[in-house]
Order: structure tokens, then sequence, then C-alpha cells
């Protein structure tokens, strides 16, 4: 990191603790290898439309530098001394004057080394933890499993009220956590647990409307419907928001019936119609082993005639970017579902090498996702299924705007 960047990092530090401790508001905090940015949303929107005034991290102010500004109330990239210096008078407007603060923070924090946790819990009061996956992204500078484990997890330790945690990727006995807790799960035994996962259609059989799922805590059931909402990592969302909700004593109906308005973020599995009438799953915001699966998942529900995979590499995974690319080549060969294999990057060429060695079937590989999209488009027709996904360095969007307008597609940062 550049001197002055540490500079600005310590200074931005300084007056977002100035104005916490000033107005005394509350913060959940989110973290987790993926999923955070759904669960932040969706906590996000649970906690509105009351009496509370609720603020969140924007966009992809999740680090260092983000998450002061996401206290100050500023969003908006500060590219020079001028926006840095109405940063600064913005935090003095904060801290001398009475102000409208926000009552609620929901804040999404980065781990992508270790320490950053624990520096975020320098000097936030955090009241809730939120953790919603702990997998290998970041390992090449987390070093170990373990350390990404302890880095995640620290946030639950720190929660000074409630620790909330997805079980079905958790197991926190080993915290010994003081704190109350609360667990959900798709497949575990949870306080909240979501159950009969299903898609919904309207018209088009083909083509799914989103999900339907039973949350099931404390002898309670309750049905609810996303609306162009796919993949568990927006069911995860749920009952992670639910439990957040049920801390905050808002009536869970109450709640569930806002989570119902949930719009889905760009590129986290949007199902879009694509060329000649083919269906396309954009979610090429990112990619990572666990994230990677959850996309696959939704592949092999739909009906389809062809299942395309355009996949590009996963980045960041150090000493396991081998086999955990060789391992998707393996899922995919399992099972009876087949796919048709196009990779984008060095690396995900050995999912396909082995995807071909265990199932004879012939893999396109290329080195940049415009001309996988390029060559894809004239393949696709009616009746086929084409995922997109890869690291954000792989730029992905570059294939999805092949297959669906021919304009260049946008990703808004989350």
């Amino acid at each position: 990191m550049l001197r002055k960047e540490i500079v600005l990092q310590k200074i931005l530090r300084i007056l977002a603790g100035a104005v916490l401790k000033k107005y005394q508001s509350r913060v959940v905090a989110v973290t987790g290898s993926v999923g955070k940015t759904t669960a932040k949303e969706m906590i996000f929107r649970v906690l509105s439309g009351d009496k509370l005034k609720v603020w969140k991290s924007q966009k992809n102010y999740n680090n260092e530098l983000g998450i002061p500004l996401a206290i100050l109330g500023i969003s908006g990239e500060k590219k020079n001394w001028w926006g840095w210096l109405s940063v600064l008078l913005r935090a003095g407007q904060l801290i001398i004057f009475p102000n409208n603060y926000a009552d609620v923070l929901v804040l999404e924090l980065a781990a992508d080394s270790r320490g950053d946790i624990k520096y975020f819990c320098s000097f936030i009061p955090i009241e809730v933890g939120v953790v919603t996956n702990v997998g290998i992204s970041h390992l090449k500078k987390f070093g170990s499993q373990k350390a990404i484990f302890e880095e995640k997890t620290y946030l639950l330790k720190r929660a000074k009220e409630v620790a909330i945690y997805n079980r079905d990727s958790l197991e926190v006995e080993s915290l010994k956590l003081k704190q109350k807790t609360y667990s959900y799960a798709c497949e575990k035994k949870a306080d909240f647990k979501a159950d009969d996962i299903d898609y919904f259609y309207k018209k088009d059989k083909r083509l799914p409307q989103g999900l339907v799922f039973t949350v099931k805590h404390q002898e309670k059931s309750m049905v609810i419907k996303l609306e162009g909402l796919f993949g568990r990592g927006y069911i995860y969302g749920v009952l992670a928001a639910l439990a957040v909700a049920q801390y905050f004593a808002i009536d869970l109906n109450k709640a569930k019936k806002r989570l119902e308005k949930t719009k889905p973020l760009s590129a986290h599995l949007e199902v879009i119609q694509g060329r000649r009438g083919a269906i396309i799953i954009n979610d090429v915001y990112n990619s990572a082993p666990d994230s990677l699966r959850e996309a696959l998942r939704l592949v092999k529900d739909l009906p389809a005639e062809r299942r395309w995979l355009v996949l590009g590499d996963m980045l960041e995974l150090g000493e396991f970017e081998d086999s955990a690319h060789r391992e998707v080549g393996e899922l995919l060969s399992s099972g009876e579902k087949n796919f048709v294999l196009v990779t984008v990057g060095e690396r995900m060429k050995l999912a396909g090498e082995e995807y071909q060695k265990r199932t004879g079937n012939k893999f396109f590989a290329f080195a940049k996702a415009a001309e996988a999209g390029r060559w894809l488009r004239k393949k696709i027709r009616k009746g086929d299924v084409v995922l997109a996904k890869g690291s954000r360095g792989m730029k992905m969007e570059e294939a999805v705007k092949e297959l669906v307008t021919g304009k260049k597609a946008k990703i808004k940062n989350s």
C-alpha cells in the first residue's frame, strides 16, 4: 500500500470512529467467503421500513477505505484530493454539528488477508456479527483454510450481543461463543431452517420465475416466494435476515413480506433470455468453488436440451489452485447430466482436461471471455441453458454480452 493511502486510511479510521462514538449507532456487520453482499442487502431490507433509520455500505465499499466512507454516509469514487477534501468536510460536519444520522448501520466487511476483521473491530462497535460462509476464497493470501476460518469467525467472537452463522458451512462449537447465537441452514438442523426448496413457474414452463421454500423456526413455519431470484445464496440471505429480524424484535411475517420484494443483484445468478431462445444464467460477478457448485445446481435443475458451461478461472486459490480446478472437472463428470464445457483461461483448462478424461466428452478452450462468447453465440439454440461464471479478473461479462444482446454487459457493484 502506498504511503499516502496508509495516511488516508488512518485519518478515515479516526473520523469514522469519532462519528460512531458520537451517534452510538447499532452496527450489524456481515462477512464470509461468499454470499455477504446478498445477506447485507436482505438484512438492510428487513430492518428498513420501521421507525429505524438504516444505512448500508454501498457498492463495493467493504475494505479499509470503503468501510469508513460507508460509516460517513459517502458514496462515489474519490479520484483526487478535492474529492477527499469533501470527505473531510462531511466528517467534520457530522462530528461538530447535530445530524440526522443512522440508527443502524449494515456493513459488509471484506476479509482478503489476515487481520482484516480484527482491524475493523478495532474501531467499529459491532452489535451483531453475521458470517455467511467459510470457503477457500483468497487462500493465496491466507495460506490455509484454517486461517480463513479464524479470520471470518473472529467477527462472531467480537460481536457484542449476537452471533449469526450458516451452520451448513460452519461448526462453531470450538469457538465457545458467550453471546446469543442464531444458526441458519438448508441442510442441517438450525434455528432458522429452509425446507421444501423448489422453483415456481408461470406461462413458460421452461423458464422458472423464482424460488419458493418453507422456513421453519421454533415450531412455526412460513412459505417464502422470491420472484426473479435463484440459488441457495438468496435463501441463505433470507435466513440470515430473519435471524437479524428476530433479534431486533421485528415481526417475522412483516420481515417475510419485505424479503419477498427483494430484486436480483446484478450478475448474481440472473436467469435471462438469450439469443435464439436460449436461457442464460449470468453469474459472472465472481467465482469460487462453493459458489460454482451452487450455480451448477441451478443448471442441473433447469429443463434443457443442452447445458453449456462457460467457465472462467477461479483466482486467488493459492496452493489449491490446480486441485480446485481439477475437482470442477470431476464434479461435472458425476451424475446423470451431461454438459458442453467451454473454458476461459489456463486454470480452467485443467477442469476441461479432467472432465474429458473421465467422460470422453470434448471441451472447448479459449483465452478470453469475449472469444468464447463469439464462438458460442453461433451454437446456441432454443432449449439450451448456458451458465457463464468466473472470477472478476476474467471479465466473463464479455461472454454474456455476446450471448444476450451484443451490447456491452455492465456489472453494478453491489
